[in-house]
């Protein structure tokens, strides 16, 4: 979910830089017991709900969406696995700053859930488009999985 967020409309390179300085500004530093080497923990839902993501950056609206996000999984508003996937969809897109693509991304990433399908993402446009006899309802419940394939062949042929 973080990822997702962290990621929107930056290049992926980007939204690793983020997740990287996240993790080192708001994680948990532990010594690895045989080399002795310093790493961090990911942050926890507490830690991100009540962090000052002030030097974290991107914008002020994926900050405030993280740490929605973060306290409505702290307190259960939000639940992974709980949640029917209709009802974890509503719940999220009606965080502030999160839309549709986000919504099915995190499904298909986070959760899983076999039948995402990100359709305003722009290189699956582009795939669709390329290929106009495919039919991506035809492919339901699969559709992630036509989702993964069309990003690899888009991605090949860039």
């Amino acid at each position: 979910i973080v990822l997702t967020i962290l990621g929107q409309v930056v290049s992926v390179k980007r939204a690793k830089h983020l997740m990287k300085e996240l993790v080192t500004i708001h994680g948990t530093p532990v010594e690895h017991p045989l080399t002795k080497e310093m790493f961090y923990l990911f942050p926890t839902q507490k830690q991100l709900a009540v962090a000052d993501l002030t030097h974290l950056g991107t914008t002020q609206a994926r900050k405030h969406s993280l740490k929605i996000i973060s306290q409505n999984l702290l307190d259960g508003t939000i639940n992974l696995h709980k949640d029917d996937i209709d009802v974890f969809k509503e719940k999220l897109i009606s965080v502030p700053g999160i839309g549709k693509w986000s919504v099915e991304y995190i499904a298909l990433r986070g959760l899983g859930y076999a039948d995402a399908f990100p359709e305003t993402d722009l290189a699956l446009k582009r795939m669709i488009d390329y290929y106009p006899e495919f039919n991506i309802d035809a492919v339901s419940p699969w559709r992630s999985y036509a989702a993964i394939y069309l990003w690899k062949k888009y991605t090949a042929s860039s």
